[in-house]
């Protein structure tokens, strides 16, 4: 449940400014973007102003245990973003959004709450020109309820999961085994 304070609640239920705050988890680095015009502190961190030219789509709560989508669009993008995007693994990488009200200054009213958090997709990316659009589909944690587990009954994925296990080591050895159950001395000893 979110929690918003008292001041963004005054300032919700006026004609207070509103802004996103958009987080992005790489291997390389944290990306951190707002819908502001310019570069501002928050949180203590620098988010970079993208303006207007972010775009989240309706985030959706729901009571029911299915996984939501909430897409974002992030149009004339940075050259850097877009060599990030090309060179790293892209999907599952987290993704946080915060929602708040701005006082006149322009700065985040108390501590916003989560609005949402999700895994990104695999992102599609259109240049026109010299602008960019990246568009990428951020899903909710139940989404990964519904893929099954893969897991392999082999040495080489129990060492990536538990280094240093040898409960497999040799099980491929096995594959050829002949295994008569009960044995024969059990027969003769229990006969």
């Amino acid at each position: 449940m979110k929690s918003y304070g008292a001041n963004q609640v005054a300032a919700l239920a006026g004609d207070a400014s509103v802004a996103l705050f958009i987080q992005l988890d790489f291997d390389s680095g944290t990306q951190r973007y707002w819908t502001g015009g310019h570069t501002t502190p928050w949180g203590g961190f620098d988010w970079e102003g993208a303006g207007g030219v972010v775009g989240v789509g309706d985030i959706r709560e729901t009571e029911q245990l299915i996984a939501t989508v909430v897409p974002l669009t992030l149009t004339g993008t940075s050259d850097s973003l877009i060599a990030l995007l090309l060179s790293e693994k892209v999907r599952g990488r987290l993704c946080t959004i915060w929602f708040t009200a701005l006082d006149a200054a322009g700065d985040p009213l108390d501590t916003p709450p989560i609005e949402f958090r999700g895994k990104l997709d695999e992102p599609g990316i259109r240049i026109d020109g010299e602008a960019a659009t990246i568009r990428v589909n951020v899903v909710s944690a139940l989404a990964d309820f519904a893929r099954p587990a893969e897991r392999r009954y082999s040495n080489e994925d129990q060492q990536a999961y538990f280094p240093g296990d040898t409960i497999f080591d040799g099980i491929h050895e096995t594959e050829s085994m002949e295994i008569v159950w009960p044995a024969k001395s059990w027969f003769k000893a229990n006969g």
